[in-house]
């Protein structure tokens, strides 16, 4: 659902940090609007493992 980006879930210590990825994530979601957050957050997971040679 992409709720990873509201204060709550922010807020939950096994999430500590990821408020940084949803900053940087936000102004590529304004570019393409038809996807979703959750969309968004997949695909930044699939590109960190990738980058991280896993």
């Amino acid at each position: 659902f992409g709720t990873i980006r509201h204060p709550d879930e922010l807020a939950h210590e096994a999430n500590n940090g990821l408020d940084i990825a949803v900053r940087l994530l936000e102004p590529i979601k304004q570019q393409f609007p038809i996807l979703s957050y959750a969309d968004f957050y997949q695909l930044a997971g699939v590109v960190a493992v990738e980058v991280t040679g896993g």
